[in-house]
């Protein structure tokens, strides 16, 4: 797996006013990191147990000056700024020629508009992708924050591989390929994009498979980045795509994911065993978007140089895919490539575009989840919804220890001790870099037998059929592939499931409420997979809090949250299957917690205070002589009850609403009873006035609280 930085949370899904985030510093490119290893290195082979991102370290101290620095002296840095088109900021199929023209132009306004305020500027453009990258200074910086329709700048970060050293003669039966090619799905005219530091095509796993190249690199000199495309160009959309550089550390990352996806059979030389990659007829569309940095703060705590790449580097190579999705049959899109972890979805990331537009053009995006030993972060773009984030597991179907997984993870597969092709030879790889080719080649089988499934289709089946694997740190169940168990379960799940929400009391006096719910799917389905609950609040006078999630993507179907006096909460819930196919919300149901005896005024003196354990919040006002009156102005109220203690020596209490007698309610009773509600109106309306509590003789009238409910 490739992996820079430190490791912080990412942000949660914005809302809909654009902001322009102007956190342009990378620890990668400005000062020593953190970084993941594989299993076989020092410091993750000792780890006794995966971790939680809580523990997760900063960055060293002073990564962030030196990029800010140069900025305020007359320095650059490198940013990705995406700009809304017609209001939105998705990617442009290649059939949407209008859209992408409108791209074209709003990028070259903003090149425009850099270069009229900063010499220095310099600006890539995409052709489906509505972003720009741009090395600026100071005011090019401030001026492109300013450009009407840019909806964020965020640095161009630096991700670079960190390898470890089954085999593929092991692994591929592991997922049972065989299932699919005993029915002659082998890969035969799909094709794997492969975006990662370039494939060699003349390896005997990999030589004639290459279906297209490109390259995308970036030279730098701030931080040592030099381009590896041909003559040093910063792009190139059908030459490059070999390795990057043999004797650079990283540049055979690329030919080994290709090997594992789809390399064809080779016998090794030595006692090695055959060894041959999960769709081994398929071809190979390969990307390289590596550059090659000179920097021992990019390339520690391993020697300069070494490959990395940058984000605008990649977010090229997805724009190229995307643009050829008309025109290739892309059966999956391999991305062994991350960094900076995040605890959250990451709808904002800047590739996230691009992946949900290769997902709505029928093109899977597989994405390695990072190898931090995480159970509850992937790296980014893994987080990215629309793609297909994967970890890795031994050869015990154990999640491995370097692993990230979170509830955003999507599946397992074989990750350690993977032998694959690399420039010259075979090596054996470690990391999550080594899972996700896996699925992108299980999928490619999959494409194969089912030409016209979608991403959703895909995913479901690779879940429904793949092994169960319990995660004892995260708690959550996850799926590791299998493709003849895929075969066996596709099905054309796409009918969305049916959410209920449980019966939960109109007025509750405990702390807690319990509330509960459930889903059914079609049958033969995929299966319940998570829920959303959201909850909203009424106080007594009107006030309000608006729905937000109170619990998100979870297994869970029960929660007991806290009640609050004089507050009604409203809860909703929706589903998603296995297959991703999401409900709609149900409708509300709510409960109200009762103002207590103190919200009450008393307008009279004849009222005793006390405290019993067996009353609402302990209190409780009292009186024995008629004509006592309590009241509370200003309620909102489309149901009203009142708490109060019945028994043989209680009288009566009259409940008058805006001056008009409501109910007359007697509270004696033969025997004693604390708390009870009793119901004064109901109305199909909210009602808004005072209340008054008036006593109509000299039994014991004693008040707990007053129930109102906005429902």
């Amino acid at each position: 797996m490739i992996l820079v930085g430190s490791a912080r949370p990412g942000a949660r899904r914005p809302v809909m006013v654009p902001v322009i985030v102007l956190t342009l510093v990378v620890a990668a490119v400005a000062g020593p990191v953190s970084t993941a290893r594989g299993s076989d290195v020092d410091d993750a082979a000792g780890r006794a147990s995966r971790r939680s991102a809580a523990s997760a370290t900063a960055a060293p101290d002073g990564t962030d000056g030196p990029l800010v620095e140069r900025l305020a002296v007359g320095g650059t840095a490198r940013v990705i700024a995406m700009f809304a088109v017609e209001g939105s900021t998705r990617a442009a199929a290649p059939r949407e020629l209008a859209r992408r023209g409108a791209i074209a132009a709003r990028a070259h306004s903003i090149a425009n508009d850099l270069r009229g305020v900063s010499g220095r500027a310099s600006v890539r453009r995409f052709a489906g992708v509505p972003a720009v990258v741009a090395t600026v200074d100071a005011a090019g910086l401030e001026r492109l924050a300013a450009i009407s329709g840019v909806t964020s700048v965020r640095a161009d970060r630096v991700f670079r591989p960190q390898l470890g050293r089954a085999q593929l003669a092991q692994s591929v039966p592991r997922i049972d390929a065989a299932a699919a090619h005993a029915l002659g799905h082998t890969g035969v005219g799909e094709v794997i994009a492969v975006i990662d530091s370039g494939v060699d095509g003349t390896h005997p796993m990999l030589s004639g498979k290459i279906a297209g190249q490109a390259c995308y690199s970036t030279t730098y000199a701030p931080v040592g980045s030099q381009s590896v495309c041909p003559g040093g160009v910063a792009a190139s959309d059908t030459s490059g795509g070999g390795p990057c550089a043999a004797v650079v550390l990283g540049c055979e990352h690329g030919t080994h994911v290709a090997g594992i996806a789809a390399g064809r059979s080779y016998d090794p030389p030595g006692a090695q065993p055959p060894i041959a990659g999960v769709a081994p007829d398929a071809q190979v569309h390969a990307v390289q978007v590596f550059s090659r940095f000179n920097s021992s703060n990019v390339c520690f705590p391993s020697p300069a140089p070494c490959a990395a790449a940058w984000e605008s580097d990649i977010v090229a190579g997805f724009d190229r895919v995307l643009s050829l999705s008309d025109t290739v049959d892309f059966a999956a899109v391999n991305v062994s490539i991350g960094g900076d972890i995040t605890e959250s979805s990451c709808p904002n990331d800047p590739a996230a575009v691009a992946i949900e537009g290769l997902t709505d053009a029928g093109v899977p995006v597989v994405v390695a989840s990072g190898n931090d030993g995480f159970y509850d972060a992937i790296a980014h773009p893994s987080c990215v919804p629309d793609a297909i984030a994967v970890a890795a597991v031994n050869d015990a179907d154990d999640i491995s220890l370097f692993a990230n997984t979170s509830k955003w993870l999507d599946l397992l597969a074989p990750g350690e001790a993977i032998v694959s092709a690399i420039p010259g030879g075979t090596a054996s790889f470690d990391g999550t870099s080594m899972a996700a080719p896996h699925v992108a080649g299980a999928i490619t089988l999959l494409r194969e037998a089912h030409p016209t499934a979608d991403v959703a289709h895909l995913l479901v089946a690779l879940r429904k059929g793949g092994k169960p694997v319990y995660d004892p740190y995260s708690k959550l169940t996850f799926r590791r592939i299998d493709v003849g168990g895929a075969l066996d379960a596709y099905s054309d799940d796409i009918t969305k499931p049916v959410p209920t929400l449980h019966w939960m009391p109109a007025l509750a006096t405990a702390p807690n409420i319990a509330i509960s719910w459930s889903a059914v799917d079609e049958p033969g389905g995929s299966g319940i997979g998570r829920f959303d609950v959201l909850k909203r609040a009424v106080r007594w006078d009107g006030a309000s809090v608006g729905w937000a999630l109170a619990i998100d993507d979870s297994p869970a179907t029960a929660s007991s949250p806290a009640t609050t006096p004089g507050w009604t909460k409203c809860y909703a819930v929706r589903a998603r299957d296995v297959a991703r196919n999401q409900s709609n919300w149900t409708e509300e149901r709510c409960s109200a917690s009762p103002l207590d005896d103190r919200a009450l005024v008393a307008a009279t003196a004849g009222w005793v205070d006390g405290a019993a354990s067996t009353r609402y919040l302990g209190t409780m006002r009292s009186t024995w002589s008629p004509s006592q009156r309590l009241t509370r102005p200003g309620i909102v109220v489309r149901k009203l009850w009142i708490v109060a203690t019945t028994c043989p020596a209680c009288g009566k209490v009259a409940v008058i609403w805006n001056g008009a007698i409501a109910k007359v309610v007697d509270l004696r009773s033969a025997t004693t009873k604390h708390q009870q509600l009793i119901g004064v109106f109901s109305s199909p309306s909210a009602r808004v006035g005072t209340l008054e509590l008036l006593t109509l003789d000299d039994g014991l009238v004693s008040i707990d609280g007053v129930g109102v409910s906005r429902s």
